[in-house]
């Protein structure tokens, strides 16, 4: 912005000083020719009174021939430099017209661009309350007024319960059939075991995040409840229930309350 403050006063600047060397040559001229005239009424007034010399009018007459070659050539420089200051001056508007058009072109383009900056900002802002707004993070799917994420990894009871406690949420528990066929909807690998928070606690079965035990879709012959299957899982192709070892290797479905994101 300041170099565009700055163009036009140097062609201002410029524009000035060619004005103010005319103005010179013109005093010169102007000067010249008072003297040329001075000149030729004193050799008039001379002739007239009919007492000058010869050798002073000759002498009169060299001086005012000068004058006048000078006067002549410095009225010829006038003229010249008056022509290259028209020039000067025409290409100086010239420029300036085209740098004030570029100029506004400049500042429309600059409005435009802070316009957008704008609207953009709007719609990030926008984004941002609806992302307040919605119900579980990204990642996560509602359903029944819980949030789930899955993952395909598989790893051991204790790494799967670490994973979803630092989400703030619990190895999912299952309370109905509906949510029992959307958590397995989601795994595509009919062969694949996951793990649920289903514990057992000496002779009873409980859900790790505390919720009451409500539902089972336990497999024929299960629970086999032996000194190491205490953790359960579901297997995907028939969404029914069993319990693994800890050490065992299932995916994670993660589940919490909609309002532990915000």
């Amino acid at each position: 912005m300041e170099s565009r403050i700055h163009a036009p006063r140097v062609i201002d600047e410029v524009y000035q000083s060619k004005v103010r060397l005319y103005k010179i040559f013109f005093v010169f001229g102007f000067l010249g020719v008072v003297l040329i005239g001075s000149l030729t009424y004193s050799m008039n007034a001379g002739d007239q009174k009919g007492n000058r010399h010869p050798r002073d009018l000759e002498d009169e007459q060299t001086l005012l021939n000068f004058c006048r070659n000078r006067s002549h050539r410095l009225s010829e420089k006038i003229r010249e430099r008056n022509e290259k200051l028209f020039e000067t001056t025409c290409d100086l508007d010239a420029w300036k017209s085209h740098f004030n058009e570029s100029s506004t072109k400049w500042e429309q383009q600059v409005a435009a661009l802070n316009l957008k900056l704008e609207n953009q900002q709007k719609q990030i802002k926008e984004l941002m309350n609806s992302f307040d707004a919605l119900p579980c993070p990204i990642g996560w799917q509602l359903f029944g007024g819980f949030c789930y994420k899955f993952s395909l990894k598989n790893v051991p009871y204790d790494q799967a319960a670490e994973i979803c406690k630092k989400e703030n949420s619990h190895l999912v528990s299952i309370h109905s059939a509906e949510e029992n066929s959307f958590v397995s909807s989601h795994f595509t690998n009919v062969s694949t075991w996951i793990w649920t928070g289903f514990t057992l606690e000496v002779v009873n079965w409980i859900w790790s995040d505390g919720s009451v035990v409500d539902y089972t879709n336990w497999g024929n012959g299960w629970p086999q409840e032996t000194g190491t299957k205490k953790w359960g899982h579901m297997w995907i192709q028939g969404r029914l229930w069993g319990c693994s070892p800890k050490s065992y290797a299932h995916g994670v479905v993660c589940k919490k309350k909609p309002d532990n994101h915000k």
